[in-house]
């Protein structure tokens, strides 16, 4: 009868409201995971080292860099005993490896050698770009203290620490000629040579790196998405329930 299918009609066509209300629901569940990607991406961006990174052992025409968290770069270097050759072609191998990846220091442990002898690359005259060869390098004066973010060759680029380090240093070392030398560095050069000499004793920058700081900002940010993400999933689950109902 007309009357029957006119009412059958109206039954099965969706009204205004519940379209806008699907809409709604499909756009709020969309933006919760899209917020969900969005942290998981963030939080794999700064806490895990990239697969380039983890494999860049830096082996095209000088020696391998072992990279953080290899279990290899916390070895404590031994003191050498004697200069002879094979430490002379180390300081040479590693001067040009550090020279090839455009770093600032290089240290006998970040090659896989457990020795203790670093090559650093200091901040003089324009003219002097060479490596400087420390052997058995020990710290017997410091004070001042100064603050600022640093990498390391054997930490994933994406990962920078802020470390407070002595802003003036009396090193001690032995030359690759079996010379004793007595120098004195502040501010960036300082800071070099102190990085080099911490690999020696296996410490890396991610050691200076503090307990991780929650504030009430991040705790805010953090109900905000989870609460968002919940309405969505909640909404999603009655929109279904209504759906099967239909």
């Amino acid at each position: 009868m007309p009357g029957e299918k006119d009412s059958n009609l109206k039954q099965v066509k969706p009204t205004t409201n519940t379209v806008q209300h699907e809409v709604r629901t499909t756009g709020i569940l969309a933006l919760g995971i899209l917020l969900l990607c969005f942290a998981v991406g963030a939080l794999s961006f700064l806490t895990i080292p990239t697969v380039a990174d983890r494999l860049s052992q830096h082996e095209e025409e000088g020696l391998g860099i072992l990279m953080y968290p290899n279990n290899m770069v916390r070895e404590v270097a031994e003191p050498v005993g004697s200069i002879g050759e094979e430490e002379v072609q180390l300081a040479l191998q590693m001067e040009n490896t550090m020279q090839r990846v455009a770093g600032e220091a290089l240290s006998a442990p970040q090659v896989g050698v457990f020795k203790r002898m670093v090559v650093v690359r200091l901040n003089r005259a324009a003219s002097d770009t060479g490596g400087l060869v420390m052997i058995n390098p020990s710290i017997i004066e410091q004070d001042g203290s100064s603050t600022q973010i640093e990498g390391c060759l054997s930490v994933s680029n994406s990962l920078k620490i802020e470390v407070s380090r002595s802003e003036r240093i009396l090193v001690r070392f032995l030359t690759s000629e079996g010379e004793e030398v007595t120098l004195q560095e502040t501010g960036a050069n300082a800071r070099i040579i102190q990085h080099a000499i911490d690999h020696l004793d296996g410490i890396l920058i991610v050691d200076y790196a503090g307990e991780p700081k929650i504030t009430q900002t991040v705790l805010l940010a953090i109900a905000v998405y989870f609460l968002i993400t919940f309405v969505a999933v909640v909404l999603y689950i009655l929109n279904r329930r209504k759906r099967m109902r239909a």
